[in-house]
């Protein structure tokens, strides 16, 4: 119950939405983006 101004920050990546705090994780990022942007 805000009773003033706020702010909701949501992510969608490929359309999907996605959980923002996966992508604070360095570990996350380099299993699920960094390897694939290098696999041939």
């Amino acid at each position: 119950m805000a009773g003033g101004d706020h702010l909701h920050f949501s992510m969608i990546v490929g359309g999907e939405f996605v959980n923002p705090v996966e992508w604070w994780d360095p570990h996350w990022i380099k299993d699920n983006i960094t390897r694939k942007l290098s696999s041939p």
